[in-house]
């Protein structure tokens, strides 16, 4: 218990050592929240009914495991009906999925999550429909259908941009081709149009009315696609004029909605361009680096990329960004630190029988490195996103070519009836075998000083109990005077007078604190450091410092 024993202590500290800083009232909800935010993909999450899909009731029951770590948002991907498993391509947006449950269900998730500090931002697909929604049918059954203007066709004697992002399809009426940005099942909607906005505009309401909080868009760059468009058009401008109006609309119903955007990119300057646009959005680039050292490249500019991009961000009025590690289209965190010490395996990161000390050691250097990359993104300025799971370091990639094995289901081990592990995707083939098996449930991590999920909490909360570390701007320590930071795989940066340091590397690290300065630990992700000038930081660790 002593390593547990060393994190609440140095969390009371935090909490009694670094004044609070004072957030504005009355203004909107998520620039006074500071606890992270956390994405579900409801069909993985919990089952309460037993049927193998994770559902609102199941949901509903583990909200209190979702804000024991300090979460105050929680993010729902795509709950209405849909043609696929993933809800991605709907077909109708003012109803639920059956297999969550019914809208009064999803009504009483609402409020218990209120009733709780957490609020819910809704996860909303206005670039496409799937090809089954009835807008997309009526179109195919009569070409003279007002639901033909509804998606994007190809018009004669109009060239059309490039695009590296979908392409057009021949459908079986008159031979129209109908642009889509993920060819298959989900066809574009077109957003100049008056009547698919006044539709879009409906469905926020509905939703807004029934006490949701907030929307992630998916695609939103999407929206108006240089393929779609003729040749010159600018689709910033069109993405950046729709998404504003669109807010501006959002909030005559709800003046502080959050608008959450997906914009996916490994450049922090293309993130920058929407950012008049929305409220937040996800911080891809620095998510790459955070989630892929070293790979993405030498540690010691880490720090540097980070602040670099960052204060592109602060220079945006309002805006808050979103950090995160991955999510559910990428390789989870784990399934990239098992890679990057050379094991390609999908059981998971805990000790197993046939594990020899090679594989042992490396499966620990995995754990480091995932301990080590929550401190370092819950430290990061604006509203950082737990992917479900990451807490416990659940692993899973692309397989089979495709995505399933990357939205596994959420290991409980308790077998509660009423929230139980969801086992939809077991029998489907698209998991890797004996996935996850080795992955240490929430109910074997829930209360062991040692584990990943009581870092996560005790990092979560920190940052709830930190309004600095929402606020205040990201900088670097000055090289000069705290000598042997961002050198090496030692890496460092300011919220405020915190200060954060994180040893990359598997070796130990020493900084010096300059002259007339003292540091104060208040948390880490291991024992607590030993206070000194000639300060030394463990391998694959990070602590969280009073500056004095």
């Amino acid at each position: 218990m002593r390593r547990l024993a060393a994190i609440l202590v140095l969390l009371w500290v935090g909490l009694s050592s670094v004044a609070a800083q004072t957030l504005t009232p009355d203004a909107p909800w998520w620039t006074q929240t500071t606890g992270p935010a956390y994405q579900v993909l409801v069909y993985s999450y919990a089952d309460s009914d037993q049927d193998g899909w994770g559902d609102f009731k199941g949901l509903q029951h583990r909200l209190d495991a979702i804000a024991s770590l300090g979460v105050q948002t929680l993010w729902l991907s795509p709950i209405h009906p849909s043609a696929s498993y993933h809800g991605y391509d709907v077909t109708n947006y003012l109803d639920v999925d059956p297999k969550y449950g019914t809208l009064d269900d999803f009504d009483q998730l609402v409020a218990a999550a209120h009733k709780r500090g957490l609020h819910i931002v809704l996860d909303m697909v206005f670039n496409h429909t799937s090809v089954a929604h009835p807008w997309y049918q009526a179109f195919l059954k009569d070409a003279k259908s007002p639901y033909r203007d509804y998606y994007v066709w190809k018009r004669p004697g109009i060239t059309y941009g490039g695009t590296t992002m979908g392409g057009w399809s021949r459908t079986a009426i008159d031979g129209l081709q109908v642009f889509s940005a993920f060819p298959g099942s989900m066809m574009d909607l077109d957003n100049a149009n008056p009547a698919v906005v006044s539709e879009e505009h409906n469905i926020l309401k509905f939703w807004l009315e029934r006490g949701v909080d907030g929307f992630r868009f998916d695609a939103a760059k999407e929206v108006f696609n240089s393929g779609e468009m003729p040749v010159g058009s600018s689709a910033l401008a069109l993405n950046r004029k729709y998404w504003n109006e669109l807010r501006d609309y959002s909030r005559t119903i709800n003046p502080g909605v959050l608008f959450l955007g997906e914009v996916s990119n490994r450049d922090a300057r293309e993130t920058k361009s929407y950012a008049t646009a929305f409220d937040s959005l996800f911080d891809f680039a620095g998510a790459y680096q955070l989630s892929t050292f070293p790979a993405a490249g030498n540690e010691t500019r880490l720090a540097a990329n980070l602040v670099q991009a960052y204060k592109l961000y602060q220079g945006v009025s309002g805006f808050l960004p979103a950090p995160f590690l991955t999510n559910h289209d990428q390789d989870r965190t784990m399934s990239l630190n098992l890679a990057t010490v050379g094991l390609a395996n999908a059981k998971g990161w805990g000790p197993e029988i046939v594990d020899d000390d090679r594989s042992l050691q490396a499966k620990d250097r995995a754990l480091g490195r995932a301990r080590v990359q929550a401190a370092m993104y819950l430290t990061l300025p604006g509203m950082p996103y737990i992917y479900y799971g990451e807490e416990l370091g659940l692993v899973g990639r692309k397989y089979a070519n495709n995505d399933v094995a990357r939205r596994d289901a959420m290991p409980w081990g308790d077998e509660d009836p009423s929230g139980d592990t969801a086992i939809w995707a077991k029998d489907t083939g698209q998991l890797e075998p004996n996935q996850n098996r080795a992955t240490p449930t929430w109910s074997a991590q829930d209360g062991d000083p040692q584990s990943l999920l009581e870092l996560y909490r005790a990092w979560g909360n920190f940052r709830k109990a930190h309004p600095v570390l929402t606020t205040a701007p990201l900088t670097l320590p000055d090289a000069k005077t705290w000598k042997g930071l961002n050198s090496g795989t030692l890496v460092a940066w300011l919220r405020g007078d915190l200060l954060l340091t994180a040893n990359l590397g598997t070796k130990s690290q020493e900084f010096t604190v300059p002259a007339g300065r003292a540091l104060e630990p208040l948390l880490s992700t291991g024992d607590a450091p030993e206070v000194s000038q000639s300060q030394t930081l463990p391998p694959l660790s990070a602590t969280i410092w009073a500056m004095k």
